[in-house]
């Protein structure tokens, strides 16, 4: 094909689920896909982001990641665009950047973006819960009646 008919980007979409089981969904697939010697490794190895979903769709957005994004990365882009089209909506929607490190002492992870980061894949979660606490908290009254 001609240059200029190629995509910048490639993209794909995987659709787990596994979140009350530390994720293991995505663990699972991700340490098969990259124990291998398949096309599917080298092509993990081009990855320039990983973007996780949790609890969109209310108040506000948070970008969890496990340090601060620096200027020109692919997740400080990510930010910008994620800001840029809360802007364009017009929604009173604030959009904020949650740093915080893996935790490798724990075998729990409290993100879903972490099992990407400790396979040093850079990744982000975006939610519109600010703690992952919270987000236990609201799954449990949801499900209790609470």
């Amino acid at each position: 094909s001609k240059s200029g008919n190629t995509p910048k980007y490639d993209m794909l979409f995987l659709l787990s689920s596994g979140g009350k089981l530390n994720y293991l969904a995505s663990k699972t697939w991700l340490e098969k896909k990259l124990s291998s010697d398949s096309l599917e490794t080298v092509l993990l190895n081009e990855v320039e982001f990983v973007l996780c979903l949790d609890g969109i769709g209310n108040d506000g957005l948070n970008m969890h990641v496990s340090k601060q994004p620096k200027e020109g990365t692919a997740a400080h882009k990510m930010l910008l665009a994620i800001e840029e089209a809360v802007t364009l909506l017009n929604h009173n929607i604030s959009v904020n950047t949650v740093p915080k490190k893996v935790n490798l002492g724990n075998p729990l992870f409290a993100w879903h973006h972490e099992i990407f980061t400790v396979k040093r894949l850079s990744a982000a979660t975006i939610s519109n819960y600010q703690l992952q606490l919270t987000r236990q908290t609201q799954h449990f009254r949801h499900h209790s009646g609470c």
